[in-house]
């Protein structure tokens, strides 16, 4: 099982609320069946089973950060790419949640699969949408089998603080910067793939 990833297609600058996969089957180079599954996010793992053998072209977008006071959380990444399946293998789907605003009381856990939590009245991390061969949960679990994920479009980050940072975008290969809108000129850099 391999995917031919669109490396032109991933991106941190796709402007989408919500985290979300969609699987479309190409049985063959020219010929597309017109089946198209959906999966949104539920805060659980989701399967799916390849009715046919084929290719079948993925898309998955990384939930946002969460808001802080007026401030809009950043998008999540998307990426795209084709997978070789047979029949009757199965995939793990895990839809990233969204981040929400922590207050002063109480604290914001972040999105489901991997957002970062919050305090003090800050937005929390939007969860990454990964796809696995085998389920072990959230990304998280997966540490010692990288050879198990197919994909993964990263969260994005959440704006926080009293000089308006904004969190950067998930993104494809390098995260997009966050920046301060505030009193500081700073830039924080977006993760990579390995940090």
């Amino acid at each position: 099982e391999e995917i031919e990833n669109n490396l032109n297609e991933s991106s941190n600058d796709i402007n989408n609320d919500s985290s979300d996969v969609i699987i479309d089957d190409k049985l063959d180079i020219n010929t597309y069946s017109n089946n198209q599954w959906n999966f949104n996010y539920s805060g659980n793992i989701e399967s799916f089973i390849a009715p046919e053998t084929g290719k079948y072209f993925i898309e998955a977008y990384g939930a946002s950060g969460g808001n802080n006071k007026g401030i809009v959380g950043s998008n999540g990444g998307y990426t795209s790419g084709y997978l070789y399946l047979y029949k009757g293998d199965t995939i793990y789907i895990a839809v990233g949640g969204k981040g929400s605003m922590s207050t002063n009381d109480s604290m914001a856990l972040g999105g489901f699969n991997g957002g970062g939590d919050a305090y003090n009245e800050t937005g929390s991390g939007g969860g990454a949408t990964s796809i696995t061969t085998t389920n072990r949960g959230e990304l998280k679990n997966f540490a010692n089998y990288k050879d198990e994920i197919i994909l993964v479009a990263g969260g994005g980050g959440a704006s926080a603080g009293p000089n308006s940072y904004a969190g950067g975008s998930g993104g494809g290969l390098v995260g997009g910067n966050g920046t301060s809108n505030g009193g500081s000129n700073n830039t924080f850099l977006g993760g990579t793939q390995t940090s």
